[in-house]
């Protein structure tokens, strides 16, 4: 009776890693679709209501939800604190806290950071041709990561199910 409990135990444990796995990717692919929306509400800030960035960066936070809306929110603080820091170096910093809660791979993080590097130093018309970039570079992103998720999905969800099986014979 515990054997054959201790067996199912093994069994969903190994079945839970491979969801929770499938759970990390699609959390990415939100967050993908969440960046690539703020960059088009920053995009009509900074070219049609013509506001800096700081103040755009405030209104898109707004209209935002999750992380997005912190990571826009923060870096406005920062840019209105003025810590003497560049541009470059505050959107880094910046992205760096927001890519510790989610689940945003290195290619991500550096494709963000490339962003800031290009924002606030800048006209404005520069400002929107560097978000348009990032948009396409994310569409792209996106694009790739749906199409090659559904098999990855799958072969998670199967790993953890025959690992935990094989761990739980292997056991008992």
């Amino acid at each position: 009776m515990l054997k054959g409990i201790g067996m199912l135990l093994i069994l969903l444990s190994g079945a839970g890693l491979g969801f929770s796995s499938v759970f990390q990717m699609n959390r990415r692919l939100r967050e993908l679709k969440n960046l690539r929306r703020m960059a088009l509400l920053l995009e009509n800030e900074i070219g049609c209501a013509h506001t800096v960035l700081a103040q755009a960066l405030e209104r898109t936070g707004r209209k935002l939800d999750g992380g997005c809306a912190v990571f826009a929110r923060g870096l406005a603080k920062r840019l209105r604190s003025g810590s003497g820091s560049s541009m470059e170096v505050m959107f880094r910093e910046q992205a760096e806290e927001y890519t510790r809660n989610w689940e945003l791979s290195q290619r991500d993080f550096e494709l963000l950071c490339q962003l800031g590097m290009h924002l606030g130093r800048e006209s404005r018309k520069v400002q929107i041709e560097q978000l348009q970039l990032f948009e396409k570079e994310l569409e792209q992103e996106i694009l790739s990561f749906e199409k090659t998720m559904p098999a990855k999905q799958r072969m998670y969800r199967s790993l953890g199910i025959l690992g935990g099986l094989f761990l739980a014979i292997l056991v008992f």
